[in-house]
C-alpha cells in the first residue's frame, strides 16, 4: 500500500537534424485501488449485503479470466465499489466495468457496462482524444460487433476539466448469481474486444 509503482515507455525522437532527444510516455500510473483498499481496511463500517455481493463478484470475474487464460489484466477487486478498472495503456484513460444495482440508487436500474473512460485536464485533451477516436467510430464498432453510446460524462475528479465515456450496457442483476457465469462470459468478451478496439488508438493519439 504504501509503494507505488510506474511503467515508461522511452523513445528516442529526432526533428529534423537535431540530435536525439528522450520522450517518456506513461504506460501504467498507480490506480486509485491501493488507497480504496486501505481506506476500506481502516474503516470500522461493516459493508452492506450489496457491497458484499459487489466484492464477490469482482473476485469471481478475476478468476474466471484466470482460469479462461484471458488476456485481461485484472487487479484485486475493491472492497466495497460497483466498479472495477484497469489500463489501456495511457495516462487519462481507463477501461471501466461496471455493475450497476437498484439498491445503489442508480437511475440505469440492474445493468452491466464495460466503457473506456476518458479523463479530461486543464487543456481539455479529454475533449481533442474523444473527437479523434470518434473519426474512427465505424471501424472500432465493427471491432466491438455492437453500436457504442459516444457521451460526455460526469467528472469522476475535482481537478477535471471534462470527461468523456464510449459506453455498451447490456441488462444484468448480480443478485442473481445463477447467472454470474454468463455475466463473466459478457464482461470477459466485451472487455477484450474494447481493449483491441482502443489500445492502440490511444496510444496513438496526437495529444
Amino acid at each position: 500500500e504504501d509503494i507505488a509503482f510506474f511503467a515508461f515507455e522511452i523513445e528516442a525522437v529526432k526533428i529534423g537534424d537535431s540530435a536525439p532527444a528522450p520522450r517518456f510516455s506513461v504506460i501504467c500510473s498507480p490506480s486509485e485501488w491501493a488507497k480504496l483498499l486501505k481506506d476500506a481496511s481502516s474503516t470500522k463500517k461493516e459493508l452492506t449485503e450489496t457491497q458484499l455481493l459487489q466484492r464477490d463478484f469482482w473476485t469471481g470475474l478475476k478468476n474466471y479470466c484466470q482460469k479462461k487464460g484471458s488476456n485481461l489484466c485484472l487487479k484485486e477487486p475493491p472492497a466495497h465499489y460497483w466498479w472495477h478498472a484497469m489500463n489501456v495503456g495511457r495516462s487519462k484513460f481507463s477501461l471501466y466495468f461496471t455493475v450497476y444495482t437498484e439498491d445503489d440508487h442508480h437511475t440505469k436500474g440492474n445493468c452491466l457496462q464495460v466503457n473506456l473512460y476518458i479523463s479530461g485536464d486543464k487543456a481539455d485533451k479529454a475533449k481533442v482524444a474523444f473527437s479523434q477516436l470518434e473519426q474512427h467510430k465505424e471501424k472500432i464498432e465493427e471491432v466491438i460487433g455492437e453500436a457504442l453510446k459516444w457521451q460526455k460524462r460526469p467528472k469522476r475528479r475535482a481537478n477535471e476539466s471534462q470527461a468523456y465515456g464510449i459506453d455498451l450496457f447490456t441488462d444484468g442483476d448480480i443478485k442473481v448469481k445463477t447467472s454470474w457465469d454468463e455475466y463473466f462470459e459478457w464482461f470477459e468478451k466485451y472487455a477484450s474486444l474494447f481493449y483491441k478496439a482502443f489500445s492502440d488508438r490511444v496510444k496513438n493519439l496526437n495529444l
